[in-house]
């Protein structure tokens, strides 16, 4: 193949198709339209997601069990791994210059999802971590092996991983350090209920869709913002919980204003009143950075 005059385009024919199969038919309009990416940098974007949440590993187990449990709950699997495609092939277009480093960004992000997913259990915290316990029993329940459907889970409650991984290298800071803040910071501001409110908003236009969408990442970055001031503002020596609490004592009249505007979505959770509260969390971010 190496040697094969046509091998450029016997190459991009099987990874398209791979794509497509695995992503959906719609998968590089929607990513290009959405982000402005090409189809180059979405195509490339797919290939460093697949490697480095091994997905290939997953696909082939589920793919094992075929006349063994139900189609419809290997159908989940492919499901959660098409919606974290989804994210990731956008936060890497979105986050990266073109054209995408496909071994460089592997070799970036891989040794950390490797060491941070299989103990991602252990990380998340409070209401997320019930949530995932409670994905990962619903889709056992469907048919599915139990590793499998926590592995398939851990997968998706996992893309924040990268956001870790990024602050990590940014700040210098051991990788699990960064984790363990990251997720005492979820905890506190509700992300994961923000998230849930998020995915509830209407999609019956394409407006709708991208507004929603850009909800969806703007909070994901915050959360990344703040972990970053909360690492590179306290000492590492304190856990987690601890540095979170200091650097809250030193931000307490912005954090109060935003954790006044997560009370009151408790009333509303439109459009409107969640683009007003990512406002008021990106305020919080601006001023932490400030002093």
């Amino acid at each position: 193949m190496a040697e094969h005059p046509l091998r450029r385009e016997i190459v991009t024919t099987v990874l398209v198709n791979e794509a497509v199969n695995r992503s959906g038919t719609s998968f590089f309009y929607r990513a290009t339209d959405e982000t402005g990416a090409s189809w180059t940098d979405v195509l490339r974007a797919y290939i460093v997601v697949r490697d480095i949440y091994g997905l290939r590993e997953l696909w082939a187990a589920t793919e094992a069990l075929d006349n063994k449990v139900p189609t419809s709950a290997q159908t989940l699997v492919y499901l959660e791994a098409r919606r974290l495609l989804d994210r990731s092939v956008r936060w890497l277009v979105s986050n990266r210059r073109s054209p995408i480093d496909v071994p460089g960004e592997i070799e970036r992000l891989r040794p950390g999802l490797a060491e941070l997913l299989p103990r991602l259990d252990s990380l998340i915290r409070g209401n997320e971590r019930d949530s995932l316990h409670r994905h990962a029993g619903e889709m056992a329940a469907a048919g599915l092996p139990g590793e499998l459907a926590e592995w398939a889970t851990r997968l998706m409650y996992g893309f924040g991983l990268l956001d870790v991984v990024e602050v990590a290298h940014n700040t210098g800071q051991p990788i699990e350090d960064v984790a363990k803040v990251y997720f005492v910071i979820s905890e506190r501001f509700r992300v994961d209920d923000l998230l849930s409110r998020i995915s509830a908003l209407p999609r019956e236009d394409r407006w709708q869709t991208l507004a929603r969408m850009a909800l969806r990442y703007d909070l994901y970055a915050a959360l990344a913002a703040l972990t970053s001031e909360v690492v590179t503002g306290t000492s590492g020596t304190h856990d987690a919980e601890a540095r979170v609490l200091e650097w809250e004592r030193s931000n307490a009249a912005s954090i109060t204003r935003a954790r006044n505007a997560i009370g009151e979505l408790e009333d509303s959770s439109d459009l409107a009143a969640l683009s007003v509260l990512l406002r008021q969390i990106r305020t919080m971010v601006r001023t932490s950075a400030a002093t």
